[in-house]
């Protein structure tokens, strides 16, 4: 009498929708290269010495560039460090080219740890960024890590040291700080005890060092200028998107026997689109490979419930009829891990907590006995118009913009007035966002 829905027949569709979603975002989706570019006002010095103005591909900027596109007039070139002396974004980053000579060891634990790496040194021709100048001058280049180059007047940079290995079971790492020593043995003639001390506590990061040049050149007696913002020094990014929500829920009796009958009762589901949002704070040099998120997504569901209950064999058999019709907003803060970090690939997962703000248009449950219509009761729900939730992220992000995300949410409940209603929801969330 009792009818137990089937949930591994459920979880099928479930299984199949996944993989045609990713099928879609993976080889549908994406833009081509063309589509991706966008451009800002700019300019790059050609290799005779002509400075060209026009408007610039904004993705010169994230990252020590190769290939540059430049637009003028409507025409679009490309250019690069063996044809063009440098370039420079309005309000950004300026960019010079520089033969230098640097290590490829990177100083990611993970990198090093899984042993996919070349430690190798090699000279190359390559655009750095300006990051301070003057008698001293700093520069960055990014070369799967950031690396920062000294340079005194007019002699030749030098590239600033800092090394990471692993020790004992891999599990614990040494950082060698070679550059302190570097940098105490190039400029001892403008150290005194507090730029000593200062040199002691300062790290291999843009805004650490770009401080401490400043100071050395106020010891020598010269201004600093502060040439750029540098490369991928960037806190925030904001990214927006749609995605598929597919739910779960059920009601469950919490120690009174008279709602035992709502633990026998099958449901139906509208799977809802969802509108999502968010702020993303991730800085390599800052926070290293974690990433943290403030969401804020909105979707809905309706739910339709029917159930049978007979209880000791009674004469009469009880009906059961749930209708939900609801909207969420939901802000969630995420704290994730970078898994994998290629050049155009990456990928992520963590977990998340979520707040669910919930609008009910319709909330009630009717119940009936059998061939008895004066038993006939309906009335609101009262499900909780506000309950947490905890959630299980993944995702991949490609060429630094385009974001597949894979989120389960569970642990939901929603209380009624009465303590001994308990609502629960699962949801498995399917996204798609652009990050800017």
């Amino acid at each position: 009498m009792i009818a137990v829905p089937n949930h591994a027949a459920g979880r099928r569709p479930y299984a199949a929708l996944l993989c045609l979603f990713v099928f879609y975002f993976l080889f549908g989706a994406l833009p081509n290269g063309q589509a991706q570019t966008q451009f800002i006002p700019g300019y790059y010095v050609t290799d005779q010495g002509d400075t060209i103005r026009g408007k610039i591909d904004q993705l010169a900027s994230s990252r020590t560039p190769r290939d540059i596109q430049f637009q003028v007039d409507g025409k679009t070139t490309t250019f690069n460090a063996k044809t063009a002396r440098g370039f420079g974004i309005d309000k950004g980053a300026n960019y010079y080219r520089h033969y230098v000579t640097y290590s490829t060891r990177p100083v990611d634990i993970n990198l090093l740890r899984s042993g996919d790496f070349e430690d190798k040194t090699i000279t190359d021709t390559a655009f750095l960024s300006k990051m301070v100048s003057g008698k001293w001058s700093l520069y960055a280049l990014y070369a799967g890590r950031f690396i920062y180059f000294i340079q005194h007047e007019n002699d030749p940079l030098q590239e600033l040291q800092y090394q990471v290995y692993l020790s004992g079971d891999q599990q614990y790492y040494d950082e060698k700080n070679i550059f302190r020593n570097q940098l105490n043995n190039l400029m001892s003639a403008q150290m005194d005890a507090a730029l000593l001390q200062r040199l002691e506590r300062t790290n291999y990061t843009g805004t650490e060092l770009t401080s401490f040049v400043k100071r050395i050149n106020r010891a020598a007696g010269s201004q600093s200028v502060v040439a750029g913002a540098g490369p991928g020094r960037k806190l925030f990014h904001f990214y927006g998107g749609v995605g598929y929500s597919f739910n779960r829920f059920s009601i469950k009796k919490s120690g009174s026997k008279d709602l035992l009958p709502l633990e026998y009762m099958n449901y139906t589901y509208t799977n809802s689109p969802m509108l999502q949002v968010c702020v993303e704070l991730r800085n390599q040099e800052v926070l290293g490979p974690f990433i943290f998120r403030a969401e804020l997504a909105y979707y809905g569901i309706k739910i339709k419930g029917q159930g049978v209950y007979n209880e000791f064999n009674y004469y009469k058999d009880l009906y059961l009829s749930l209708d939900v019709d609801a909207k969420f907003i939901q802000p969630s803060f995420q704290a994730l891990i970078k898994l994998i970090r290629q050049k155009e690939v990456e990928v992520f997962a963590g977990p998340a907590l979520a707040a669910n703000f919930s609008s009910y248009k319709t909330n009630k449950l009717v119940t009936e006995y059998e061939n008895d219509p004066s038993s006939h009761s309906e009335g609101p729900l009262t499900l909780s118009k506000t309950w947490l939730q905890g959630q299980l992220l993944a995702g991949v992000m490609l060429q630094s913009h385009y974001q597949f995300q894979v989120k389960y949410a569970f642990l939901g409940s929603m209380m009624g007035d009465d303590v001994y209603k308990k609502g629960s929801m699962q949801s498995l969330q399917l996204q798609l966002n652009y990050r800017f």
